[in-house]
């Protein structure tokens, strides 16, 4: 399928992913934020999405490995949501051929030694909660106990480390509680620091 406007591409099904908004481009290819069934959060390349090459966050790889036996587990979890999650977050940190390697092997994100053992991992975060997806409170720092959570999608936006934080909220977190348009809040602070930086000059 050749679709001309990638913004075309937004609510579309493929596979297990849904297709939720675009991110910026890297090294000229369309990439895609995109929910899985799973729960999960996942980027995905344009063209893979569209010739069917990537169908999901890599839990139905998952799937398929537990129901040919090749996964000796004994947690009788391998299929669960808490395990998709778990599985995803060692992939995308140690597989450089993952999509979204880049954004977390590649900056040199790593999984604690303890979480490298599933049940340990369970342990210290509880069973996945349906609707939820695993997100780093510090979005530098590594999946580890106490820098990790179970979080909304809303929530993960407001935690990207691309985001504008002003006196400890990105602006649609200022936007949402001044009741104001997210524009609106972002020429205000762009005009408070503007004016801060001239009082301190």
């Amino acid at each position: 399928m050749s679709i001309k406007n990638n913004k075309c591409l937004i609510g579309q099904v493929f596979g297990r992913l849904t297709v939720i908004s675009k991110v910026l481009n890297s090294k000229g290819r369309a990439k895609f934020e995109c929910t899985c069934s799973c729960g999960n959060s996942f980027i995905a390349v344009s063209r893979r999405l569209t010739n069917g090459e990537t169908k999901s966050c890599g839990c139905a790889r998952v799937d398929f490995c537990s129901s040919l036996g090749t996964r000796n587990e004994t947690h009788g979890m391998s299929r669960s949501r808490t395990y998709s999650s778990w599985a995803s977050m060692k992939t995308r940190c140690s597989n450089k051929n993952h999509i979204a390697y880049d954004s977390y092997g590649g900056r040199g994100i790593k999984v604690c030694e303890r979480w490298s053992d599933f049940k340990n991992f369970v342990d210290d975060m509880g069973e996945k909660p349906v609707g939820l997806s695993l997100d780093r409170i510090d979005t530098n720092g590594n999946y580890e106990p106490g820098n990790c959570r179970w979080a909304t999608a809303k929530e993960q936006a407001r935690n990207k480390r691309n985001n504008h934080i002003y006196d400890g909220m990105c602006i649609s977190e200022i936007s949402e509680k001044e009741g104001i348009k997210y524009t609106t809040a972002r020429e205000r602070i762009k005009r408070l620091e503007k004016n801060s930086i001239k009082v301190i000059e």
